[in-house]
């Protein structure tokens, strides 16, 4: 239970009263809101309802991990090349956009491969797990608002 304008609520209930959530998708909501409760529940209440903002946004409302059918095809991401237009090598992979709040460029692949100590790099697909897809997005959010390494377990 959490306390949100003053009220003791549970948060999953109140988040699938706000947002449309496929039966089938609601363990990944239950994740994220785990994540949450393990990791930063001592933080603003107000960043998790931006967080789970992203993640429903970001998952085009399925609350699940989705990725760019395309695989970047026609797109500058679909190029081997890094948002800064810099061409990359290693490793010869194709970084398009994967997760509950995606992913898309190279340099986003390689700051995710930090702050979650999975090698998203060499293995951007692990983005489509919705354990990884969760770290993502959670610690994502307080590795770009804080600028540092998310809190150890």
């Amino acid at each position: 239970m959490k306390i949100m304008n003053n009220l003791t609520i549970n948060p999953l209930e109140y988040y699938l009263k706000k947002y449309y959530c496929p039966e089938s998708s609601q363990p990944v909501m239950e994740k994220i809101i785990q994540y949450w409760n393990d990791r930063y529940e001592n933080e603003n209440i107000l960043i998790l309802e931006s967080i789970m903002q992203r993640a429903y946004t970001g998952s085009r409302g399925l609350w699940r991990p989705i990725s760019d059918e395309s695989f970047g095809k026609g797109k500058p991401y679909g190029l081997m090349i890094k948002k800064s237009g810099q061409p990359y090598s290693n490793p010869l992979k194709l970084y398009y956009p994967r997760g509950l709040c995606p992913v898309v460029w190279y340099e986003e692949y390689e700051a995710a491969s930090t702050y979650t100590r999975y090698n998203l790099l060499e293995n951007p697909e692990l983005m489509m797990k919705p354990e990884i897809a969760v770290k993502v997005l959670v610690d994502g959010y307080f590795y770009k608002l804080k600028k540092n390494e998310p809190k150890e377990n």
